[in-house]
């Protein structure tokens, strides 16, 4: 038999009392946050970017499920490459931290890739948000 003890993690709270914020709410609170966002249908695609936290997110709302067996990955544009940035849990509405250097991207885009992700973005691109 094992035994393992199960601790709920607590909030850190950091210097004057302050609870830390999860990375999507520190980019999305940040004094420098530039909000970008393009419409697809009804869907809507919203991007948060803190160049100081060389950070952002992505929110979409509307956003229909993706077709089975598929999913939605999410791309930063760097120069001329798209770079692989995350997944986008189902469709409908949600927020997801880029993974990725979102200070220098100059774009953010979304796809319908095989579950598990692709090397590169299939096109056409379902969405694409604009850095400038």
């Amino acid at each position: 038999a094992a035994w393992h003890l199960w601790s709920q993690a607590q909030p850190q709270v950091p210097e004057q009392g302050r609870v830390q914020l999860a990375a999507p709410q520190q980019v999305l609170q940040a004094r420098d946050a530039r909000r970008f966002e393009t419409k697809v249908g009804a869907a809507t695609a919203t991007v948060v970017r803190s160049a100081s936290l060389n950070k952002a997110v992505i929110a979409t709302s509307n956003l229909p499920a993706a077709p089975q067996g598929k999913a939605y990955e999410l791309w930063l544009r760097q120069g001329k490459t798209m770079v692989a940035a995350g997944f986008i849990p189902g469709g409908g509405s949600s927020t997801v931290l880029l993974q990725g250097d979102a200070a220098t991207a100059a774009a953010a885009g979304i796809t319908i890739e095989p579950v598990g992700g692709s090397l590169a973005p299939s096109l056409p691109l379902v969405a694409l948000v604009a850095l400038p």
